[in-house]
Order: structure tokens, then C-alpha cells, then sequence
């Protein structure tokens, strides 16, 4: 498989599995308390805080966004973003169990799958030019 296109479709599934966070907390009672700049009164309206607009979703859209635009540009993504992704869901996933953070993986093993191409085809290059 081509690592750019690995990159590409690894953040856009990054950037989908986001968009799905949010969409799945937007129908919560705590908007318009959190909107008031009333604070935040509860245990409940904390937590949920934390999932949506205070949480990753919005930076795992703009983390996606950013890779999928570094794939169309023939770019491959440096392993450690894959790396990192794949840490933070695994430590959801420990936390948690089966939820949302399972998705996550796919993207992340997309993106260490395309690093780890990328540096094998550039040694092959460098050891085919050195036999030359």
C-alpha cells in the first residue's frame, strides 16, 4: 500500500471519528449553562464538559484535517503522531473499555504503517544508489 495514501485516509478517518464525537455529545441539557458563562455546577456538567467542547474532539478534527492535507500534498505523516494516537486509545481503552477510543486505532495503525513504509522504501533507495 502507498504511504501517502495511508496518511491521507488515516486522517480523515481521524478527522470522521471526531466529527462523530461531537455529534454524539451535542444533544446534552449543559449547553446553555456552559454557554451563560455561568460556570459549571455540577459533577455531571464537568464530565460532560470534559468529553465535548473542553476534550480532544476538536483537536483530534484539526489533527486529522492537518494530516489528511499533508497526504494530498504527497506528504507522509511522521510515525510519532500515529504513536501518540495509538498510546492515548489505548490508555481510553484501559480506562474505559470498548468505547469510541477502539475506533482510534485503525487511523493510528494507518499512520505508523505509512511511516514505517516510507522509511523502508527511502533505505531501499539509499542502498540501491550506494551499490551504484
Amino acid at each position: 500500500m502507498n504511504p501517502v495514501s495511508l496518511t491521507r485516509w488515516g486522517g480523515r478517518l481521524l478527522t470522521s471519528i471526531s466529527i462523530l464525537h461531537v455529534i454524539a455529545f451535542l444533544p446534552h441539557p449543559y449547553w446553555p449553562e456552559w454557554l451563560s458563562g455561568e460556570g459549571i455546577t455540577s459533577m455531571e456538567s464537568m464530565a460532560l464538559f470534559w468529553a465535548l467542547p473542553g476534550g480532544p474532539a476538536v483537536v483530534g478534527i484539526l489533527l486529522g484535517l492537518l494530516v489528511s492535507r499533508m497526504g494530498k500534498h504527497g506528504e507522509v505523516a511522521p510515525g510519532y503522531i500515529g504513536w501518540t494516537v495509538l498510546a492515548w486509545a489505548a490508555v481510553g481503552i484501559a480506562l474505559l473499555g470498548v468505547s469510541g477510543f477502539v475506533l482510534m486505532v485503525v487511523p493510528a495503525l494507518m499512520l505508523i504503517t505509512a511511516a514505517v513504509l516510507r522509511r523502508s522504501r527511502r533505505e531501499s533507495r539509499s542502498a540501491d544508489a550506494a551499490a551504484v
